[in-house]
């Protein structure tokens, strides 16, 4: 069954749909949930050397900046989720997105990654690529892709969903959990 649910937010609307979802799998299943923010790691660096003059004081300004994109995630979720839903907020600093949040899944028994696709701004998507294609073609873990929609509710919503399965021995499990998506 679905033990732990992640969920990739870069705070656009399209993390906060898969957000909205990545809740309620993990209600509907009693799963653990993480929120996972990874920061592009040259504008961390770049955001705390402003100000900085002693390699101390980076570390320090490095530190805040984290707390604070915590701090943020934490914000962020907190709309979509009821307080009965208990959550952890990651931040991670990485110039490899897709990468990380496959690695993390991997590195932390995650059973489902739910994330919005299309997240970034266009010129972003330019210089990072299609981080959801990536995670889709590098993880072994079942992804659920989300598009912002206005006015969803704190369900689903979903009434179809299309499940790839490539036979091997996971795609039993993968096609009963979908299933279980669907199911009132």
């Amino acid at each position: 069954g679905i033990k732990h649910v992640l969920v990739p937010v870069d705070f656009s609307e399209a993390s906060a749909a898969a957000l909205q979802a990545g809740a309620a799998i993990a209600r509907r299943f009693g799963a653990r949930l993480t929120l996972l923010h990874i920061e592009i790691a040259s504008s961390v660096f770049v955001e705390a050397l402003a100000g900085t003059e002693t390699p101390a004081d980076l570390e320090a300004a490095i530190e805040r900046h984290r707390e604070a994109l915590q701090d943020r995630s934490v914000a962020f979720a907190r709309p979509a989720l009821a307080d009965d839903l208990e959550f952890q907020a990651v931040v991670l600093d990485s110039n490899f997105v897709g990468e990380t949040i496959v690695r993390y899944a991997e590195d932390h028994d995650v059973d489902w990654i739910c994330m919005g696709a299309t997240g970034h701004r266009a010129i972003e998507r330019l210089v990072l690529g299609d981080v959801a294609a990536e995670v889709l073609h590098r993880t072994h873990v079942p992804v659920l892709t989300m598009r912002a929609r206005k006015n969803r509710g704190a369900d689903l919503g979903l009434a179809s969903l299309l499940v790839a399965v490539d036979l091997s021995e996971g795609s039993r499990e993968l096609v009963d959990s979908a299933a279980a998506l669907v199911q009132p």
